[in-house]
């Protein structure tokens, strides 16, 4: 919808507005003008040729208050400066009206000047009192509305922890209550924003860290082949060797990217199958088993008996095993041990990845799976780095599987991954 749009249907809105907030006195006329005919048929029964004038004189009465309202609106009194005076002077209006009518009442049923100056006193009395009542009961309601103009400016020029106290039950109260209610979304929104700005800064550094070393590294590989600066055999095999690995890491990078990105879209599909969990377990430790051996890490299966075929997305699951134990075995030092260990629970199947290297620091636990979060452990590690994505991605397909993951450090040393899936 285009701004012109959506103007023309503000305008039409409040047109709308003020044609049916103009029924409420027709509508209140009429009805006063109707009570006053059945009161007069009920007490003194009168003829037709009695009620009949009585009839003209109140319609008369009514449309007159009626047509000075609507001039007084149009001469500013929907502009009024404040909600008080509004109000006084609507009570003010309604106490003229009053004196008038009650007046002309009067001036028909007495002819003693006297007896009619003790009416209006009386009214004009009855009038101020009402009025100054009102307008007391009233001051409650402008104070929290000024109150809560003041918090709104406060929150508009930045201050989002600015709270108005409105007491009471009324509409007004009510407002308050949705306004503190917003400005705390308002605030909590902010925080994410500014944490969320600062992880894309940090995204920023570790990907062009990521990228820029191996690219530097394959540069400077193919400048030397291409110069012919090495000419041994081995040496260029094993030029294009490291080429390789630069190339499938990089690849790795890219592709952790773009799942990530599905993640936080919700555009990954889990397709479930019955699958057994313990042959996905074993092909995943086999599939790294040459790594670990050449830094002589041992890798241990531990399968529960009753781990029966559960229904899961063997890819999904696949990578998160493959994410878990990759991890491990970039923390856990030459001659360690990887421990991954599966059992049922209930209508649950938990899977433990447990390695002995240094564990995970204190204040890196509560931020573990957040996207694009590393600690500073992880940063310095000599065994590769990554941009954070691995137990971010992880997190991500077990939640889609409606299943729960989580990390700690065990107390004899070294750091447990675990997760939590339904069985079916």
């Amino acid at each position: 919808m285009s701004a012109s749009t959506t103007e023309q249907a503000e305008r039409r809105n409040s047109a709308d507005m003020r044609t049916n907030a103009w029924l409420i006195p027709i509508i209140g006329v009429g009805v006063a003008l109707l009570v006053a005919l059945l009161i007069d048929l009920l007490f003194f029964q009168p003829t037709i040729d009695q009620l009949t004038p009585m009839f003209l004189q109140l319609g008369f009465y009514a449309w007159l208050s009626v047509i000075i309202g609507f001039i007084l609106y149009r001469l500013g009194w929907a502009y009024s400066p404040s909600l008080t005076f509004a109000v006084s002077f609507t009570l003010i209006l309604v106490g003229v009206l009053t004196l008038v009518n009650g007046g002309v009442a009067a001036w028909l049923m007495f002819a003693d000047p006297t007896s009619l100056t003790v009416v209006g006193i009386l009214l004009v009395f009855s009038t101020m009192i009402g009025t100054a009542f009102a307008v007391y009961g009233f001051s409650r309601t402008t104070r929290s509305l000024r109150e809560l103009a003041t918090v709104a400016q406060q929150v508009a020029d930045g201050d989002l922890s600015a709270r108005a106290h409105v007491p009471g039950r009324d509409e007004v109260a009510q407002l308050g209550k949705a306004f503190n209610e917003m400005a705390a979304k308002l605030e909590q929104a902010e925080v994410e924003r500014q944490e969320l700005e600062q992880l894309r800064n940090d995204l920023i550094a570790w990907v062009s860290h990521d990228l820029r070393t191996p690219l530097t590294s394959i540069r400077a590989m193919v400048e030397a082949l291409a110069d012919g600066i090495v000419t041994d055999d081995a040496m260029i095999h094993r030029y294009y060797q490291t080429i390789r690995a630069d190339v499938l890491g990089l690849t790795a990078l890219i592709n952790d990217q773009f799942e990530l990105a599905q993640l936080g879209a919700r555009g990954i599909k889990i397709e479930k199958v019955l699958v057994s969990l313990g042959d996905l377990i074993s092909d995943t430790i086999e599939s790294v088993r040459v790594l670990a051996e050449q830094r002589d890490i041992e890798l241990v299966g531990e399968i529960g008996d009753d781990l029966d075929a559960v229904m899961i997305s063997p890819q999904g699951i696949g990578r998160v095993l493959t994410n878990l134990i990759g991890n491990a075995l970039r923390y856990t030092p030459d001659s360690g041990t990887i421990v991954v260990s599966a059992q049922r629970i209930g209508d649950e199947v938990a899977v433990a990845v447990t390695d002995s290297g240094p564990g995970f620091a204190e204040a890196d636990l509560p931020r573990l799976f957040e996207k694009f979060y590393r600690g500073e452990e992880a940063r310095t590690r000599a065994q590769g780095s990554g941009a954070g994505l691995g137990l971010a991605i992880a997190k991500g397909i077990v939640e889609a599987h409606g299943g729960e993951i989580s990390a700690e450090n065990v107390p004899d040393g070294g750091a447990c991954v675990r997760f939590v899936l339904p069985a079916s």
